[in-house]
């Protein structure tokens, strides 16, 4: 009796649910397989995103994601086979001139929730062209102050706090100079070439009348004169810092040996090189670091990298997920996040510790980033010559700086002109 009735209550659900069928009958189908191909600067990230891929692909089974490491970006990109890309922003402009990356307003478009609002204004427009997206902001690596507090101890100098000024920076390394073994090295510049610059910002004055597109360069404003004075005053009278020429050759091995050896007392860097991390040899002492001092202004440079979809991608959703998911779920190791929210975080800021999470702070108030403008990458190579004879004593900075002006006006108008 009991088969009976489950046969007929069978019979009825089958009548009713003749609509159903083909939900029966056509399951879904499974996508097929996808591959794509992530290529990224950093050693040091390898690790994370290999964790990052697994997970998504816990997520998406269809997907795998191949994690490769990249020591040239834009040429990995122009052999093809990349899907999506970690870039550093000095290499956008000649992704975006080459027409090599997808714009990302059509994905962020459908994408509402993803977190645009929560990004820090600045770093986002680094990636925006007339109003158009193209890069999605990644690892922010800010210009920080380090020194080895074995030889500040050793000097009896209290450790540099965020906040301090030029005049407590040059105390500082007046103290660190009377040590034998640090002497004219209580000051290394940075290696990069830029370090004078951020000074020159600290200071209340600026390279050009416009980061993005200038017309004219500043260099012969009093506050910019007065900036490189007290700069190279620091090697030709205080006798804290080495009178290091750019033009000399390799300023990187220069610098870093001495930093190595234990003979630095301070140093500029990116965060990214702490603890010599990017180096086959780590820094054998205990070292901190610190926002960059201030005089008029509160001024950090900050350099950052993005996430790109390649223009000739043949999985330009799936590339759209896994970028989606590396920008905003996974767990990855960033020298300062692009993030407010994540800059906010209690549990952040524990992992951090208080002395690098000043750094962080600082870098989120007052950084400034360096624009991704061709100019920058070109003026100011016409003027190294006359920033070592300066440097030298051969010529005063404000004649080094006057001379300066002419070559920067004459090569932004080239610049522009050829626009």
């Amino acid at each position: 009796m009991r088969r009976k009735l489950i046969l007929a209550l069978l019979a009825v659900w089958l009548v009713s649910c003749t609509g159903c069928a083909g939900l029966i009958s056509n399951p879904v189908p499974t996508p097929e397989p996808v591959t794509l191909r992530f290529i990224f600067p950093r050693q040091a990230q390898q690790a994370r995103y290999l964790q990052a891929a697994e997970a998504f692909h816990a997520k998406y089974p269809y997907i795998t994601v191949e994690v490769e490491r990249s020591g040239n970006i834009v040429r990995s990109i122009n052999s093809g086979g990349v899907d999506v890309a970690e870039a550093e922003q000095f290499d956008y402009p000649t992704l975006l001139q080459r027409e090599a990356i997808q714009e990302l307003s059509p994905f962020l478009n459908v994408s509402k929730d993803f977190p645009v609002e929560d990004y820090y204004p600045k770093l986002w427009e680094v990636y925006r062209e007339q109003d158009r997206t193209w890069g999605i902001p990644a690892n922010v690596d800010p210009m920080v102050l380090f020194y080895n507090k074995d030889l500040l101890d050793r000097a009896g100098a209290t450790y540099p706090q965020a906040g301090w000024t030029w005049n407590d920076f040059l105390i500082t390394a007046q103290k660190l100079s009377e040590d034998p073994l640090v002497a004219q090295n209580a000051f290394l510049p940075d290696p990069y070439g830029i370090g004078l610059w951020a000074f020159i910002y600290q200071g209340g004055g600026q390279l050009v009348d416009n980061m993005e597109k200038p017309t004219r360069a500043m260099l012969d404003d009093e506050r910019v004169i007065r900036a490189v004075e007290w700069y190279v005053a620091l090697a030709n009278e205080h006798r804290v810092m080495p009178v290091i020429t750019y033009s000399s050759g390799d300023l990187w091995n220069t610098v870093m040996s001495k930093v190595r050896w234990g003979q630095a007392g301070m140093w500029m860097l990116l965060l990214s090189e702490r603890g010599g991390q990017n180096e086959r040899e780590k820094w054998d002492f205990e070292w901190g670091v610190v926002p960059l001092p201030q005089d008029e202004a509160r001024v950090t440079f900050m350099m950052s990298t993005a996430y790109f979809i390649t223009a000739d991608t043949a999985h330009p959703q799936e590339s759209w997920l896994w970028l989606n998911y590396v920008a905003t779920k996974a767990d990855l190791d960033w020298d300062v996040p692009p993030r407010r929210s994540v800059v906010e975080d209690e549990s952040y800021r524990k992992w951090a510790g208080e002395e690098l999470y000043a750094v962080i702070q600082e870098t989120a108030e007052y950084g400034m980033t360096l624009p991704a403008a061709a100019w920058l990458t070109q003026v100011p190579l016409q003027s190294v010559g006359l920033i070592d004879e300066i440097m030298m004593g051969r010529k005063t900075a404000e004649e080094g700086l006057e001379a300066m002006q002419a070559q920067w006006d004459a090569a932004i108008q080239s610049l522009n002109s050829a626009q």
